[in-house]
C-alpha cells in the first residue's frame, strides 16, 4: 500500500507507518493442509431473518427448560416437605400440568423454527450454487419455462 506520513504525537513528520496487505480469500492454508470453502451469497435481509431465527429458537429452547426445571422444582419440594397446606396442594394440582404443557408447546415451537432454519439454509445454497440451482429448474419448470417450451415447440 505504501507509508503514511500523518503527523501525530507519537509519529514524527518524516517517518510513516508501513502497513502491509493481506492475502484473503477463498483458499485457507494452515501448516501443510489446505481447505476449500464454499461461499454463500447472503443478503442482509436473510442474514437478519437467519439471527432472528436462531434467538428465537434459544429463547424457546431455554423457556421450554426453564418450565420442566421449575416442574421438576416442585416436585421435589413436594416430595420433601413433611406436610403441605391444602391450598398448595390445590394449587399444585394445575401448576404442575400446566408448567408441563407450556415446555412441551415452547420445545414444539423450537423444533418448528429448527426446520424452518435448515429449510432456509438450503434455500440459500440451492440459490447460490449454479448446479443446484440449473437441478432445481430443470426438476421443476415455472410458468415463463412453460410458455417458452409451449411456444418453441
Amino acid at each position: 500500500m505504501g507509508n503514511l506520513g500523518v503527523p501525530g504525537p507519537n509519529i514524527a513528520p518524516q517517518q510513516g507507518l508501513n502497513i502491509q496487505p493481506v492475502q484473503q480469500g477463498p483458499l485457507v492454508s494452515v501448516l501443510h493442509t489446505e481447505r476449500k470453502m464454499r461461499i454463500y451469497g447472503v443478503t442482509e435481509n436473510e442474514l437478519r431473518t437467519l439471527t432472528i431465527v436462531n434467538a428465537a429458537m434459544t429463547a424457546v429452547f431455554s423457556l421450554g427448560t426453564g418450565c420442566f426445571g421449575f416442574l421438576l422444582n416442585l416436585k421435589s419440594n413436594a416430595a420433601m416437605a413433611e406436610k403441605m397446606p391444602a391450598q398448595t396442594t390445590e394449587a399444585l394440582k394445575f401448576i404442575e400440568p400446566g408448567l408441563m404443557w407450556l415446555g412441551i408447546a415452547f420445545y414444539v415451537i423450537g423444533v418448528v423454527a429448527w426446520f424452518m432454519r435448515g429449510s432456509f439454509i438450503k434455500t440459500i445454497k440451492t440459490e447460490s450454487d449454479p448446479q443446484l440451482r440449473q437441478a432445481a429448474a430443470s426438476a421443476r419448470p415455472g410458468k415463463l419455462a412453460r410458455i417458452w417450451d409451449a411456444m418453441t415447440s
